[in-house]
């Protein structure tokens, strides 16, 4: 008997509306971000702001996934996935308003 191998889900990087790479820890004037990761192949994916679910998508057969997030409040933003019960390290970002 065989057991699939649970893959722990990743964050691999956030980017703005502009394709702009968002640090972990960064900051952004954009309220519309992409959120891109890594999963087993084909696994549901969901994408938590905190404690919010945003979002839901599923991984291609490569385990890639991507999201968009929008309508971000100004302020700090925890992002995580989560997949077949396990969770991905958080990667933080702030919102600022535009000056």
């Amino acid at each position: 008997m065989t057991s699939a191998v649970k893959v722990v889900p990743a964050i691999t990087d956030i980017t703005d509306s502009n394709g702009v790479a968002i640090p972990h820890n960064g900051a952004t004037k954009d309220t519309k971000v992409l959120v891109r990761g890594l999963s087993g192949p084909g696994n549901k994916v969901e994408v938590y702001d905190n404690m919010s679910l945003l979002l839901t998508i599923s991984a291609d057969n490569t385990g890639h996934w991507a999201g968009q997030l929008t309508k971000l409040q100004v302020g700090v933003h925890a992002i995580k996935a989560k997949s077949d019960k396990q969770e991905s390290a958080i990667w933080s970002f702030s919102v600022i308003a535009p000056k």
